[in-house]
């Protein structure tokens, strides 16, 4: 494991430090406590040239020669330009291999620096596996009148930057799985923005019920998507007396929940309306495969009232390949109409949508995406079309 700190120029006073109840050590440098309590296997002190040539890294260099502490000292700019910003990275960058189990101390630094180092880890947390094992900060400030001060352990922080990605892919594509995941983890670790009285199990139903309904919905399972939808929407909407809630503190789970059922629309019933407008929720959140198969689908489903058979056989893959193959071959001239809808009307959209169906299941890339993309919508208007008139 290896802990990264920074040396700054102040003037730096001896204080008792402390961590939780077990740790306790006085000391001018947050970083030597920090040593004394974690044992890192190498020390690597961020530099600027001033720092370098100040008594308060001769102080921290003597603890760690005296104290055998393999460390590295690293000259940084002071971080007075963009160009100097992106030279810390690459510092970082490179101090850093695959997988390495890092603390980071920000107590000291010049200026805006332990930030910068902060956002660099981040980031090589997601490209180079990171483990970011603590974000510790002395807090001099908060001495008390015994000469004791805290350190900080701000690690808890780093679920937000988990949050913003896994909220980022609900927003943007509908996909739960990530936002599942770390519910599932906050509960297990009793994540401390959750209020007490709630149970762990109330949110891992919620967890599950986000990871189901994104498979269903991803693999346009309509009425698996229905009853995962019925069942989030329950657990959502419980009576706070029985299970608790984290609505009396603001937390991100607060900040989400209240989208997550308004996110999907209305997929309580699997009618032709609320097909129609999952389809354009697919379309909406980029998800054209998904769009193109449940369009063609849905024509086919509007369609058995055309065709004389048995209402039953709707959910039969046999029942419906008829219906596709009688629709394909139907006069496109035909005037039957149910509803003002004519079956030519139907014909000609369920052979464009099943052209464009086809392009994508043989990846023939005849058509582009942006292409596909506008015909559906086009389609989508059509279809919204024929919705009202049956619906009426």
């Amino acid at each position: 494991m290896k802990l990264i700190t920074f040396i700054g120029t102040g003037k730096y006073e001896e204080v008792c430090y402390h961590y939780d109840t077990e740790y306790r050590c006085t000391t001018k440098n947050a970083s030597a406590a920090l040593t004394e309590w974690f044992a890192p296997a190498e020390v690597i002190v961020m530099l600027t040239a001033k720092a370098a040539q100040h008594d308060n890294w001769r102080d921290l260099e003597s603890y760690l020669q005296s104290n055998q502490v393999p460390y590295q000292p690293v000259k940084i700019p002071d971080g007075q330009s963009e160009t100097e910003i992106w030279q810390l990275f690459s510092i970082f960058a490179e101090k850093l291999s695959e997988r390495d189990e890092v603390i980071l101390d920000i107590t000291h630094g010049f200026r805006s620096l332990p930030v910068l180092a902060l956002l660099a880890t981040i980031y090589l947390r997601a490209s180079k596996k990171i483990n970011l094992r603590g974000i510790f900060y002395g807090a001099f400030e908060a001495k008390n009148e015994k000469g004791e001060a805290p350190i900080f352990n701000l690690t808890s922080f780093l679920e937000l930057i988990d949050w913003a990605s896994a909220a980022d892919r609900f927003v943007d594509s509908g996909d739960g799985t990530q936002l599942a995941e770390i519910l599932k983890k906050s509960s297990k670790n009793k994540a401390p923005w959750l209020d007490a009285s709630m149970e762990p199990a109330r949110l891992e139903e919620i967890a599950d019920d986000l990871t189901q309904l994104s498979f269903a919905l991803t693999l346009n399972r309509l009425e698996e998507s229905v009853q995962c939808y019925l069942s989030l929407k329950e657990h959502l909407g419980e009576d706070a007396s029985s299970h608790g809630n984290t609505a009396q503190v603001t937390n991100p789970f607060r900040i989400l929940s209240d989208r997550l059922v308004d996110f999907y629309g209305d997929l309580s019933e699997n009618n032709a309306q609320n097909q129609l407008a999952l389809i354009q929720w697919h379309l909406r959140n980029d998800n054209i495969a998904q769009a193109v198969l449940l369009s063609r689908e849905w024509l086919i489903s509007i369609a058995f009232d055309y065709f004389p058979i048995d209402k039953a056989g709707r959910n039969d893959f046999e029942e419906r390949k008829k219906v596709a193959d009688w629709l394909t071959a139907a006069d496109t001239n035909s005037a039957l109409s149910i509803k003002g809808v004519t079956l030519g009307e139907l014909k000609g959209s369920f052979n464009r949508v099943r052209s464009i169906r086809n392009d994508i299941a043989h990846c023939s890339g005849i058509t582009s995406v942006k292409e596909i993309t506008e015909c559906m919508k086009k389609e989508i208007g059509i279809m919204k079309g024929i919705v009202k008139r049956i619906s009426r």
